[in-house]
Order: C-alpha cells, then sequence, then structure tokens
C-alpha cells in the first residue's frame, strides 16, 4: 500500500484529526519557509545597504555635483578671504583718518561699529564654509570626488 493510500484511509477513518494533521504540516512548512527568508534577509542584508550606498555614491549626477561643490566652495572661501581683506583695510582706513576714539563723533562711532559688523559678518560666513568645506572633505563617499589639486581642509 502506497504513502498516498494510508493517508487517504486515514482521512477516511479520521477525517478530522487528518486535516488538523494536514495543516499543522503546513503551517510548519510555511513557518521553516519564512523563517528561512528572513534569516537569507538577515545574512544578505548588508550586502544589499553596501550596494545601494555604492550606487548612489557613483551616479554620475552625484559625481560632478560633488567635485563641482568642492571647486566652487574653494573659489568661495578665496572670495571671502579678499573681502575680508578690504573689510580690515576699510576698518583700518577708517581709523586712521578719524583720528583718536576720544574725538569721534556719535556717527563716527556708528560708522566704526557698521564696518566692524561687516568684518566679522565676512568672518564668520567664512568660518561656515570652511566648516562645511573640511566636514565634506572627511566624509568618504564625497571626498573621493574632491581634485587633488585642492587642499584636504582649508
Amino acid at each position: 500500500m502506497s504513502e498516498i493510500d494510508k493517508w487517504g484511509e486515514n482521512f477516511e477513518k479520521r477525517p478530522v484529526r487528518s486535516t488538523m494533521k494536514l495543516m499543522f504540516i503546513m503551517i510548519m512548512v510555511a513557518a521553516v519557509a519564512v523563517g528561512g527568508y528572513f534569516v537569507i534577509r538577515v545574512v544578505f542584508f548588508p550586502f544589499e545597504q553596501a550596494a545601494k550606498i555604492a550606487e548612489r555614491t557613483f551616479d554620475g549626477d552625484n559625481v560632478i555635483s560633488n567635485y563641482e561643490w568642492f571647486h566652487q566652495t574653494y573659489e568661495d572661501v578665496q572670495a571671502l578671504d579678499r573681502k575680508i581683506e578690504q573689510a580690515k583695510s576699510s576698518l583700518d582706513r577708517f581709523v586712521k583718518d578719524a583720528g583718536p576714539r576720544t574725538d569721534w563723533t556719535f556717527d563716527d562711532r556708528q560708522e566704526h561699529g557698521r564696518l566692524n559688523a561687516v568684518l566679522q559678518g565676512l568672518q564668520n560666513q567664512r568660518a561656515d564654509v570652511v566648516a562645511t568645506y573640511n566636514a565634506r572633505s572627511k566624509m568618504s563617499n564625497r571626498d573621493i570626488f574632491k581634485d587633488k589639486q585642492l587642499p584636504e581642509s582649508l
């Protein structure tokens, strides 16, 4: 007598028990399949994420964008350095031309404050741009696209 015939006989003799046994076997097979799927997902998850990171990092638009960003930011810092020098020069020239501070009028003090605020604003702006440049320069997914002629940090 074959195995299928035995199952058929058991279904005829004890239908509820045989149905429950079959359902239990189906549930166990499904549980093993689902468990196996999750184990495979856990094992391969790091590789999947690494592939996604590489895909996003080496996307053509991302490569060009990062390359251009480093060049643009470097030039922005150079421009800020020139503006800071001009602002310092203007402040120094004003202090020299205005004479001793004790003789300054209200307008002189306001102009000195304005020139000093401009200088500090430019210095703060430069510090922010430099901090962003240096931070991106340390990011391995961005640094690889920086032209080696540019400084590692500013």
